[in-house]
């Protein structure tokens, strides 16, 4: 049953009605996609009077994260989503363009524009480029208290990561060159080796997890980067799940790799960055200890260059 919903995002009904026969409910979601076009589905998920008998398979309705009192409809799970791109728009990239910006003026769409987003863009990093980044400045929590002495405040209060003065101005970048990176997901937590150059995902993501890593070498004499990637279109919180975290502190990463936390948005989504990563990650960062114990920052992108 735990497979059917974190993998499909199956319903009550659905894990009420396929717990005993859990191996074949991939082929009734896929059996439900091959009967939609890009039409169908656009109808499906803008216009709730719209859904058929099997429709639940591939669309999903709940409360409004941050509204409750209001609807939204989406994908049941983003490997739902990836089969629909697979076999419904297949390389209609036009096609999906029009219908991501047709969802995008719906309020109740807004998790289904985050799944696009998000799947176009972990194709988007993967492709050879050169990346501009932009610091994200950290503050101390103000609803932390301080302890006592005062240099314990200092080197243990949480901070969060909400200051985007450089992506507005366009200052202080720095560049990194991507190459052609390999794909690779990640199905075992334990996996601890990484390669260089290879990009990596782990098989299951939500809006609060570390939705791709790669470690990038940039030249013989200069250390190896380990950039993490916070993919989100979410203009609020952003606080990384324990589960996420962990995946990362297994990892083989070389010891001399700075370890970046880079936040990849629409140019106009600036989230606030949770204290738990800074928590987790300065531990086994060595720089000096100031307003910002890590690098976070920020890569900004027009939608229409992803999607």
């Amino acid at each position: 049953m735990w497979k059917l919903y974190s993998d499909y995002g199956a319903s009550l009904r659905s894990l009420l009605v396929h717990a005993h026969d859990p191996h074949n409910y991939k082929d009734w979601v896929n059996a439900e996609i091959n009967k939609l076009s890009p039409g169908s589905l656009l109808k499906l998920l803008l216009d709730p009077s719209a859904a058929t008998e099997g429709s639940h398979y591939v669309i999903t309705t709940g409360p409004l994260p941050g509204n409750h009192s209001k609807p939204y409809r989406t994908f049941t799970s983003p490997y739902v989503f990836e089969e629909c791109y697979k076999q419904i728009y297949k390389d209609q990239a036009e096609m999906l363009k029009i219908h991501y910006n047709q969802l995008c003026s719906n309020p109740t769409t807004s998790a289904a524009t985050g799944m696009i987003f998000k799947y176009r863009a972990h194709q988007f990093l993967q492709k050879k480029k050169t990346i501009n980044l932009f610091p994200i400045l950290g503050r101390l929590n103000p609803s932390y208290i301080p302890s006592y002495p005062p240099y314990l405040y200092y080197s243990q209060a949480p901070i969060i990561y909400d200051d985007y003065k450089a992506t507005n101005s366009r200052k202080d970048k720095k560049q990194v060159n991507l190459p052609n990176l390999e794909e690779h997901i990640i199905i075992d937590k334990t996996e601890a080796h990484i390669k260089y150059n290879t990009y990596y995902r782990p098989e299951h993501s939500n809006s609060n997890s570390i939705d791709s890593w790669v470690l990038i070498q940039q030249g013989l004499w200069k250390p190896p980067i380990f950039i993490m990637f916070q993919i989100t279109t979410d203009v609020g919180k952003c606080e990384l799940t324990q589960a996420s975290l962990d995946i990362i502190d297994q990892l083989d990463i070389p010891k001399d790799a700075l370890r970046w936390l880079v936040v990849f948005s629409p140019k106009e989504v600036h989230p606030e960055i949770g204290p738990k990563m800074v928590d987790y990650l300065k531990k086994s960062v060595d720089i000096p200890l100031n307003s910002v114990h890590i690098p976070v920052f920020h890569y900004p992108i027009n939608s229409d260059k992803v999607v």
